[in-house]
């Protein structure tokens, strides 16, 4: 076999329709999944910003209980 000439692959309209098909269904598939993670992210991103929160008013109720005369702003 001689490498000096370049390869010729003869690939028919119909495979190539194959392929393509293939390929944009996966490319469909990954932007599903994409979307999902970034909406899973997002849900995981407003959790922690809800137990920050409540972890935050949490401490300022500890800290007016224990200092009642302090109240800051």
């Amino acid at each position: 076999m001689s490498f000096d000439s370049p390869l010729i692959l003869s690939v028919s309209k119909d495979e190539r329709l194959v392929q393509y098909g293939r390929q944009r269904r996966l490319s469909i598939d990954n932007g599903r999944c994409s979307m999902a993670d970034e909406s899973l992210m997002g849900a995981a991103l407003e959790e922690a910003h809800r137990a920050r929160d409540a972890g935050r008013a949490q401490q300022d109720a500890l800290r007016l209980t224990a200092h009642p005369e302090r109240v800051d702003g």
